[in-house]
C-alpha cells in the first residue's frame, strides 16, 4: 500500500532557526528534494534511509562542521549545496556520488582542494563544482 511518507517527494525549511534535520523527514522513503538552507544545522546526519530517492540536498547558509560519512549512500544525489558553512573537511564518500551535477562548498574553511575532490571524485558527468 501506498502511505503518506511515500507520497512527500519534496520538503522545503528555509529559514527556521532549525538545530538539526528533523528526525521524521528522513523516514519519508519519496522524499527527492530537501531544502534547509539558512538555518542552524550543525551536523548533516545519517541520510543512507532516503539512498534511492533524494536527488536534492540544499543545505547553505548554516553552521554545519561535520557530514556523516553515509552521505556517499545516496547514489541518485545530483545536487548538493553546502556553501555558507563551517565545514573543514568533506568525507571520502563524496567520491561515491558520482551523478553530481552541482555541488557548492564555497564559503566554508578548507585549506584547499579538499583531497576527495581532487584525486576520489569521478562524476559520471560534467559536474560544477564551486570551492
Amino acid at each position: 500500500p501506498i502511505t503518506l511518507s511515500d507520497c512527500i517527494t519534496s520538503i522545503s525549511l528555509p529559514n527556521n532557526k532549525l538545530k538539526k534535520i528533523p528526525e521524521p523527514i528522513l523516514t519519508l522513503s519519496g522524499l527527492r528534494s530537501l531544502d534547509v538552507r539558512e538555518n542552524k544545522i550543525k551536523v548533516i546526519p545519517d541520510l543512507s534511509s532516503l539512498w534511492l530517492s533524494l536527488r536534492i540536498l540544499i543545505a547553505d547558509h548554516n553552521k554545519i562542521c561535520k557530514i556523516d560519512e553515509k552521505i556517499g549512500k545516496c547514489i541518485k544525489l545530483r545536487v548538493l549545496r553546502l556553501s555558507h558553512n563551517d565545514l573543514h573537511e568533506i568525507p571520502s564518500t563524496i567520491a561515491f556520488l558520482v551523478h553530481l551535477k552541482l555541488l557548492t562548498l564555497d564559503h566554508n574553511y578548507f585549506q584547499g582542494l579538499p583531497l576527495t575532490i581532487a584525486i576520489g571524485f569521478k562524476p559520471k558527468s560534467s559536474c560544477f563544482i564551486s570551492i
